[in-house]
C-alpha cells in the first residue's frame, strides 16, 4: 500500500495521463488508483493500513500471549487435548501472520509463495480440531486424535 503524491508541475490543466511502472521484490498487483484532495487520500490509505497491516499484527501479538498460556493448561492437564490443539495452532497462525505483513520477505519468490502456502495446512488443522472439538461434533477423520 502505497500513497504516491503527484507534484504540481507533473499536471497540466484538462486530461493528463499517468504512465505508472510497478516493480517490486516480491509478487505484486496493482489496485484501483485513487486521484484526489491529498488529506482525503491519507485518510483511505492510513485506514487501509490499519486493517491490512495493523490489525493483522495485533491480532497475531494477542494470540502470541494467549497461545503460551494455553499451552501451560494443556501441560497441566494432557487430558485436555483442544487446550494442545489450540495453543499449537494458534502459535502457528501467529508466525504465519507476522511472516506475512513483515517489510522484507524471508524468502524471494517463488519460494516465497510456495512455503507460505504450504504454511496453512500446519495452522489450519490444529485450530479446524480445536474447533470440532470444542463443538462436539464427530467425524471419523478426527474422533482417533488426540
Amino acid at each position: 500500500m502505497m500513497l504516491v503524491p503527484i507534484a504540481n508541475e507533473f499536471l497540466r490543466p484538462g486530461l493528463n495521463d499517468i504512465d505508472v511502472l510497478l516493480a517490486a521484490p516480491r509478487m505484486t498487483s496493482l489496485s484501483r488508483v485513487w486521484i484526489g484532495d491529498e488529506d482525503q487520500l491519507r485518510s483511505m490509505h492510513d485506514r487501509k493500513v490499519f486493517l491490512a497491516v495493523t490489525g493483522p499484527i495485533i491480532s497475531a501479538a494477542v494470540i502470541t500471549a494467549l497461545s503460551p498460556c494455553v499451552l501451560v493448561l494443556w501441560a497441566r492437564a494432557p487430558v485436555e487435548t483442544l487446550y494442545g490443539y489450540f495453543g499449537i495452532g494458534g502459535l502457528l497462525w501467529a508466525m504465519h501472520t507476522v511472516w506475512t505483513v513483515l517489510p522484507d520477505p524471508i524468502l524471494n519468490p517463488p519460494h516465497l509463495s510456495i512455503w507460505w502456502t504450504m504454511g496453512y495446512p500446519f495452522f489450519v488443522t490444529p485450530l479446524v480440531i480445536f474447533c470440532l472439538r470444542l463443538a462436539r461434533w464427530q467425524l471419523p477423520h478426527t474422533s482417533g486424535a488426540g
